[in-house]
C-alpha cells in the first residue's frame, strides 16, 4: 500500500521497483495506490502503471496527507498482510517475498532505510544516521521501538491508526505508541532495506521536521502522560536535554554532529510550538459556540 502525491520520474521508478518485486513473489498480491491530490499531468505520467492488472488505485482530488491516505488504502486491502512503503522508496527485488514472510512470522515487522541520494552530503549523512539509530532501537522486551512505515509488514487487523488528522505525517510515532500500549511485538528484518531520498539542505530538513513535529504533537495530545514515555520521547524539553547525549553517540564527524545537534534542538522547538498551537486550537473550538459581545449582530 503506497500513498502517491507526485508523478515524477523518480516516483515512477520507485513504483516500478515494487511491481518488479510483486512479479517475483510466488503468491497472490496486489499494489494499492492512493492518489493523493495528483495534478492532471502527474496522473497522465502514471497512466501505464495504473493500468497494470496487479495495481488497484483510489483517487482523492484534494491533498489529504500521507497518514489519512494510508488509512484509506489499508481499509481497501483484502489480503491478510499489508506491506507499507512510500512513493519515494526503491525496494529490492525480493522485498515483497521477504516482508510477507516476516509479517507472517512476527505479526508486525519492519526493515531498514538507507539513502538513495546521488550526492551524500553532510545533511544526508545526518538524516541517515539518525534513522539508523532510531530504527535499531529495541525495548527490554525485545520489540522494535520505532517501526518505520517506509519498510513495514503487518497483519491487516494490527494496523490501527489514530483518528484522521490532515497535518499528521508521524505514523511511525503513532504506531510505536499503539503497538507498545497493546503489547504487540515488532520484529526486525535486518536484511530488508529500502532506499529513499533524504533532505540534502538545512531548510529541507527543517521542512521535513515541521511535518513530523505536527504529527508528534498530535499523537502526544491523544495519549495519556503514562502512555507517552513508552516510545522513549517524554516531551520536547526532555528531547532538547537528551539531544547532546544522542549526538555524542552518533557515528558522525564533528561538523555533522553539530548539524545533528542543531536539527534535534530545532525539532524540539517545533514540537513544543505545535503542542501549544494544538492546545490553543482546542480552546478555540471549545469556545466556538459562545457569542462575544463585539460579535453580536446589530438590531434591525
Amino acid at each position: 500500500m503506497i500513498p502517491v502525491a507526485t508523478g515524477g520520474a523518480f516516483t515512477r521508478e520507485c513504483l516500478q521497483s515494487v511491481l518488479h518485486s510483486l512479479a517475483d513473489f510466488d503468491g497472490s498480491s496486489q499494489m494499492i495506490l492512493v492518489l493523493n491530490g495528483l495534478g492532471q499531468s502527474d496522473r497522465e505520467s502514471l497512466a501505464a502503471l495504473l493500468a497494470h492488472p496487479r495495481v488497484k488505485s483510489v483517487e482523492r482530488p484534494e491533498r489529504i496527507g500521507s497518514a489519512p491516505a494510508r488509512c484509506l488504502g489499508i481499509s481497501l486491502a483484502q489480503g491478510r498482510h499489508v506491506l507499507l512503503t512510500d512513493a519515494d522508496c526503491l525496494v529490492p527485488r525480493d522485498w515483497v517475498a521477504e516482508m510477507a514472510k516476516a509479517g507472517a512470522s512476527h505479526g508486525v515487522a519492519s526493515g531498514h532505510v538507507q539513502a538513495a541520494n546521488r550526492v551524500l552530503n553532510a545533511y544526508v549523512h545526518v538524516q541517515q544516521e539518525i534513522d539508523r539509530v532510531r530504527n535499531s532501537a529495541v525495548t527490554r522486551r525485545g520489540t522494535r521501538r520505532y517501526p518505520t512505515v517506509a519498510n513495514m509488514a503487518a497483519r491487516r487487523e494490527l494496523l490501527t491508526y489514530l483518528v484522521d488528522d490532515p497535518d499528521n505525517t508521524a505514523e511511525d510515532i503513532q504506531l510505536s505508541v499503539e503497538f507498545l500500549s497493546r503489547g504487540i511485538k515488532v520484529g526486525t528484518v535486518d536484511h530488508a532495506v529500502v532506499r529513499t531520498i533524504y533532505p540534502s539542505s538545512f531548510m529541507e530538513c527543517l521542512s521535513r521536521q515541521a511535518k513530523h513535529a505536527r504529527g508528534v504533537a498530535f499523537a502526544q495530545r491523544r495519549w495519556s502522560r503514562r502512555q507517552w514515555p513508552r516510545p522513549g520521547m517524554a516531551g520536547p524539553l526532555a528531547l532538547g536535554v537528551a539531544a547532546f547525549i544522542m549526538v555524542w553517540r552518533l557515528r558522525l564527524s564533528h561538523r555533522e554532529r553539530m548539524i545533528a545537534l542543531a536539527l534535534l534542538l530545532c525539532f524540539a522547538a517545533q514540537w513544543a510550538f505545535y503542542l501549544v498551537m494544538l492546545r490553543r486550537c482546542k480552546q478555540v473550538r471549545q469556545a466556538g459556540p459562545e457569542v462575544r459581545p463585539h460579535q453580536q449582530q446589530p438590531l434591525r
